[in-house]
């Protein structure tokens, strides 16, 4: 196959799953986090909202991706189009990455602040055009380092911009999805080490192995019900107390509802 071929490949593997996935969560985010536009305290209940849910849906499907990626295209397309299949996981994680920031992102939409993001989108742009007239990929790994070079120049940005919408700091928003984001981290690093016969084993054993752990991180999530982080102390809210807090939120004659 040719490195044309190979590096079209790799992103389309990512590319796809990554397309359907915000799709979706973008139809069903954006007229929830909407209602709440003028009420910041509210809208980031609901980012903490749907963060916690969406994390458990979106991050075990990358992490799917990343430990299944190699064998699955080399038993399909065969060996030679396996460094396509390499080169794909480091999309897998980035769209890891892009899954947390999601729901902040689309609040920043919501907002009626999407001038923020098409500044990072065209500087992520014009950064991956420079890099590719310098750099000029020839491989299906190098194409795909200069494009998440230039994602994750960005990313900083985007965390601050997102932050500050919400009154929050800039890693703040991502917080609910963490024990998400633990639990497929701990199953990818066990998942990726194992070796079986063939290329089918090998995919089936490791969707197995990073199945159990995930799943044994969602019970404990769900048992658990509730995170912590340090906002003014230590606070105890469950997931499905997002409703609740925008209740109090509009009760609430003082709350802040400007929008930076």
């Amino acid at each position: 196959p040719t490195a044309l071929g190979q590096i079209h490949i790799a992103f389309r593997l990512a590319d796809t799953v990554r397309d359907i996935m915000f799709t979706a969560l973008w139809r069903l985010f954006l007229p929830i986090l909407a209602e709440h536009q003028h009420h910041r305290d509210a809208l980031a209940a609901q980012v903490d909202r749907l963060l916690g849910l969406s994390s458990w849906v979106t991050l075990p499907v990358c992490g799917g991706l990343a430990v299944t990626l190699v064998p699955l295209t080399g038993w399909i397309l065969g060996t030679g189009w396996q460094d396509a299949g390499a080169a794909a996981v480091p999309l897998a994680c980035l769209t890891g990455l892009l899954a947390l920031m999601f729901p902040s992102g689309a609040a920043l939409i919501a907002m009626g602040q999407a001038r923020f993001i098409l500044i990072a989108n065209l500087t992520a742009l014009a950064v991956t055009v420079w890099l590719v007239l310098v750099i000029r990929p020839a491989t299906p790994w190098s194409a795909v380092m200069v494009w998440c070079a230039a994602q994750l120049l960005v990313c900083p940005y985007s965390l601050w911009v997102n932050g500050r919408a919400l009154g929050l700091g800039s890693f703040r928003p991502m917080r609910m999805g963490l024990p998400a984001f633990i639990a497929v981290t701990a199953g990818v690093g066990a998942a990726i080490t194992v070796r079986a016969g063939g290329a089918l084993e090998t995919t089936i054993l490791r969707i197995l192995i990073l199945s159990v752990i995930i799943g044994l991180g969602a019970a404990w999530y769900v048992r658990r019900g509730h995170v912590r982080w340090g906002h003014g102390g230590s606070v105890r809210r469950t997931v499905a107390s997002g409703h609740a807090a925008v209740k109090s939120c509009h009760e609430c004659p003082g709350s802040d509802n400007e929008q930076p």
